[in-house]
């Protein structure tokens, strides 16, 4: 079992359709509805940051809120 199926296992949208995930910005906000009280979410989350994913929906933020986070986390590596 790779690092990603060991939390995928006990995610909220396991038996979700993917496309929910990343389809369309209304779509993607009902997927951050699933996403909320998942118990992974942070995991997931830290997945999606870490591999640089560029789309869809991870740990309940939408694509857009990735790339806010993302340049965040540059700046922040930068500063140090």
């Amino acid at each position: 079992m790779t690092e990603r199926d060991s939390w995928e296992v006990d995610a909220n949208c396991r038996d979700i359709n993917v496309n929910t995930f990343f389809g369309t910005a209304d779509q993607q906000q009902a997927a951050t509805t699933i996403c909320q009280p998942c118990p992974v979410r942070n995991a997931c989350l830290d997945y999606a940051l870490t591999r640089n994913m560029e789309y869809g929906v991870w740990g309940g933020h939408t694509q857009d809120q990735l790339h806010t986070l993302r340049r965040r986390q540059r700046r922040a590596r930068s500063r140090r």
